[in-house]
């Protein structure tokens, strides 16, 4: 962590059970198990590797400004030669560190004093005897025996995506009328864990793979996102956009090759994209809100909890507003196959776009008029009422 949120200058404290006689011989030692002219360390140096330190040291043995400074035999990585970092290495012995220690209280006066805050008081006031040892057996049994008393609250996170919560709102009179069941904290806890991200493997040792159906849906609307609405887009802007995104590094060009950039066209061609476009200055793209609801609106067992919230977050495809109404729209690449289909669409994000709009509505102090689901698959617009 401390290597994430270091500002301007970073301390890194290690033990070496075998301390060198001076740092150039510690920087030789790192130089000899790496290469100057490779970024990555060899295989063999991360895989047996017991410590940070052995992946840390090497590294940083090869910078210019270590070799300037304490030597070695290396002259210094050419792929670090234009590294501005400025690196200091301090030996410290165990003589030097006990040398470092801070001085002993001294005085009488002033270990009594500390002894004295330091001991628990007898009672002033005479009690028969064993009363002290009773009462301390019943404060300890109390501390072992205590439960806490918002075990709920501890079985899921008070920062909700949408996706776990947008069936609660998928009728917008559920909470008027409370009909609506709630979710069962046990379940969504132990399923969720709203801040853990999977450690992907390295690129460089990963397989070239097909794009998946979600990036190619987060490229889609990153394409939506980022085309310029001066003027009613075209099969020739949108490759446009996706080929400077392409460049960008900002989009792989195996998923870029994946876009169908006609499913795009569709949405503007479409009335309500014809609308979008026509007021573009009142247009707002990949809109991100937050929204804070009490935790006895969404969960079972906080029912007599109600100063618990939950901090539900999510990001509105886009809205405008045209002839003083408002109105959300939310693109969706969902494949689509008979009217079947698209009522199974509709009932899977009826409730997310209904949650929008309540978010929106906050945001904007104003309430929303139309709520549309566009299905880039089938070039439908969808009201949702």
């Amino acid at each position: 962590m401390a290597l994430t949120r270091a500002e301007q200058k970073l301390y890194l404290v290690a033990n070496l059970k075998k301390a060198p006689e001076s740092v150039s011989e510690l920087i030789t030692d790192w130089q000899a198990k790496t290469s100057a002219d490779q970024l990555l360390l060899p295989e063999a140096l991360r895989e047996n590797a017991n410590s940070y330190l052995d992946w840390i040291g090497p590294a940083v043995s090869r910078q210019p400004d270590v070799v300037a400074t304490y030597g070695g035999d290396s002259l210094g990585s050419s792929v670090l030669v234009d590294d501005p970092t400025k690196i200091q290495i301090h030996l410290i012995t165990d003589q030097q560190l006990a040398e470092a220690q801070p001085v002993q209280l001294t005085g009488s006066q002033r270990a009594k004093e500390w002894m004295t805050k330091m001991t628990p008081q007898p009672n002033s006031i005479d009690e028969p005897k064993g009363t002290e040892k009773a009462t301390s057996r019943t404060q300890i049994d109390a501390i072992l025996d205590f439960n806490y008393p918002y075990q709920t609250a501890t079985k899921t996170t008070a920062y909700q995506a949408v996706s776990e919560v947008k069936r609660l709102f998928d009728d917008p009179d559920n909470v008027e009328l409370g009909s609506y069941q709630l979710l069962d904290v046990d379940q969504v806890g132990a399923k969720q864990a709203a801040f853990t991200t999977p450690l992907n493997r390295p690129q460089f040792l990963q397989e070239q793979q097909a794009p998946k159906a979600t990036e190619i849906g987060t490229a889609t609307h990153l394409i939506l996102q980022q085309l310029p609405l001066t003027a009613p887009p075209t099969d020739e802007t949108i490759q446009e956009v996706i080929e400077r995104l392409v460049a960008d590094n900002v989009l792989d060009d195996t998923v870029a090759q994946q876009i169908n950039a006609n499913h795009i066209h569709q949405f503007y061609q479409s009335e309500l994209g014809k609308l979008v476009v026509a007021n573009e200055k009142q247009t707002k793209r990949e809109v991100p809100f937050s929204l804070l609801i009490p935790a006895q609106q969404i969960f079972t067992g906080f029912e007599n909890d109600t100063e618990q919230s939950v901090l539900i977050h999510g990001i509105i495809d886009g809205y405008t507003i045209a002839n003083d109404e408002l109105i959300l729209f939310d693109y969706k690449t969902d494949h689509v196959a008979g009217s079947d289909s698209v009522e199974q669409i509709v009932d899977r994000y009826k409730g997310q776009l209904e949650l929008y709009g309540i978010a929106l509505a906050h945001v904007l102090d104003r309430p929303v008029t139309h709520k549309y689901l566009f299905l880039l698959d089938s070039g439908e617009t969808v009201e949702i009422k």
